[in-house]
């Protein structure tokens, strides 16, 4: 157990508090927030001071000549620092201060666990790469696998059954890249015999709870995260499929305590329609990186990637990691270029439409998470604002299938025309510097906010409304100001 060298019921309550938090999230590193930081207490701040080379400090624990190690950083600018903790493999629970002093202590608790396949902060995030999380479920010589972006909300599943799985599943996990696995036991068992693991030490297994794997447990998972009755009916209906789906679920439910609402319906993935790459072909025709340096630059994703968004890369990236074996899609696809090609003009709209769309995909991921700030709204409104442009330019094409793309299209305007009448034109990067709703969009607001701006002249309009009102000359209105905020008003007169 962490930090057994301290006897817990000598220690102060906050740090028994902290204590009891750690215990809930063994396997994490807590950030316990204590005003404008997070601080590490214990073990876990031996740990982010060796990892994060912070200074190691100590705090009186209740102890007389005790005290625990303790380091901190700013709330503010916590993100790079959770972003090296889970380069080196660490799991991250933000714990933050979730009501009013309850006795002396305040009310914390944990709202939300960052683990390398549920990063949902940009900075974290590679605006061109997909970060997906896998889960990979094993029943006799058949694997079933979920991968999905938390982030975008993407999620695809598939399954395969042969004796050779263990080639089969590690050729997916090269194909996919994924920064998190979750598996049964089973799956955790073999993962020492896959080739990606022996040679490269990237991919991590995790074992998740026999529970979550359990048929009756996923099943019910999906269902309340789709709203739907019953899983007859849909593509992904067998029952690996669903117990994989079912535990990527559970787990983001589980780190991430809240509902996400933008998570897709699972896209099932069936081998015909990909042509099967195997890990050394992949590496030897340089699909996404050069062999003489291992970066993009030089491989074919460098010649092709001309991308004007960042779900557009991601999109291209997909497509070359796993190439269509349809002859009529490929044909489709290569008409749509070709129509492209020889309508120059067509294509410079096009793409200078585009290159003023943000990514949509990952901002529809931060509104499910409440997280999105007012600058990322306004930067919504403006890439939805480009969808009318985009759809007029490409509904008359000669090719069908871009036809088809224009009829998909839905009407945003309404959401547009909302923002825009909401968010003002520069909004602030953050909620808590404010200003960012313009003004007429509610009165109340705007009331409040003429007395912040204008608090002089309020006070004097209240004094001069109290002195016809009870007819006393000299009566003073005034205010205290402590810290630049107007914390107190005073009436003070004297009696004629």
């Amino acid at each position: 157990m962490k930090n057994s060298k301290f006897r817990r019921e000598d220690l102060s309550p906050m740090l028994k508090q902290c204590l009891a938090t750690q215990d809930e999230y063994p396997d994490c590193i807590l950030f316990y927030r204590l005003g404008d930081f997070y601080e590490m207490f214990f073990e876990d701040a031996e740990i982010c001071s060796k990892e994060l080379d912070l200074t190691l400090t100590g705090k009186d624990c209740g102890i007389e000549g005790e005290r625990v190690p303790m380091c901190g950083v700013p709330h503010h600018a916590y993100e790079s620092y959770v972003q090296k903790l889970l380069e080196k493999g660490y799991k991250v629970a933000i714990c933050e201060q979730t009501d009013t002093m309850v006795g002396k202590l305040v009310k914390r608790e944990v709202v939300r666990v960052i683990t390398p396949g549920t990063v949902i902060d940009s900075s974290m995030l590679q605006d061109t790469s997909n970060s997906y999380i896998m889960s990979i479920y094993k029943n006799k010589n058949t694997i079933s696998y979920a991968y999905g972006d938390i982030s975008t909300g993407e999620l695809c599943v598939a399954e395969y059954s042969g004796n050779d799985y263990l080639s089969y599943l590690n050729d997916q996990i090269v194909r996919v890249v994924p920064s998190e696995i979750i598996c049964n036991d089973e799956v955790k068992e073999l993962s020492a015999n896959l080739e990606c693991v022996q040679l490269n030490n990237q991919f991590k297994f995790t074992e998740y709870h026999d529970w979550a794997f359990l048929y009756s447990n996923a099943e019910a998972s999906v269902l309340k995260q789709y709203g739907i009755d019953s899983i007859k009916g849909h593509d992904f209906n067998s029952n690996g499929m669903v117990i994989a789906i079912g535990a990527m679920l559970t787990y983001f439910t589980e780190t991430q305590k809240r509902e996400l609402k933008h998570i897709k319906m699972p896209k099932v993935l069936q081998d015909k329609q990909f042509m099967y790459v195997d890990t050394n072909t992949r590496r030897n025709l340089e699909i996404e990186k050069a062999m003489h340096s291992q970066t993009k630059h030089g491989s074919l994703l460098w010649v092709l990637d001309k991308t004007k968004t960042n779900s557009a890369s991601r999109m291209l990236k997909t497509w070359v990691r796993q190439p269509l074996q349809d002859k009529s899609k490929i044909d489709a696809r290569l008409g749509m270029v070709e129509t492209f090609v020889n309508n120059q003009m067509l294509l410079d709209s096009l793409q200078e439409n585009l290159s003023k769309i943000q990514d949509i995909e990952r901002l529809v991921g931060r509104i499910s998470y409440g997280s999105i700030t007012p600058k990322e709204c306004y930067a919504l409104a403006s890439s939805l604002n480009q969808v009318p442009n985009i759809k007029q330019l490409i509904e008359n094409s000669s090719n069908q299938n871009i036809r088809n793309l224009a009829s998909q299209m839905v009407d945003t305007s309404s959401i547009t025309n909302l923002l825009f009448a909401t968010i003002s034109e520069n909004p602030p990067a953050t909620m808590k510097d404010g200003g960012f709703i313009r003004a007429g969009v509610n009165a109340e607001l705007d009331h409040f906010r003429n007395i912040k701006q204008n608090t002089e002249n309020v006070i004097l309009e209240m004094q001069a409304k109290e002195k016809e009102k009870t007819g006393i000359k000299t009566l003073k209105i005034g205010y205290n100001r402590v810290f630049g905020i107007r914390k107190k008003v005073d009436i003070r007169y004297t009696k004629i």
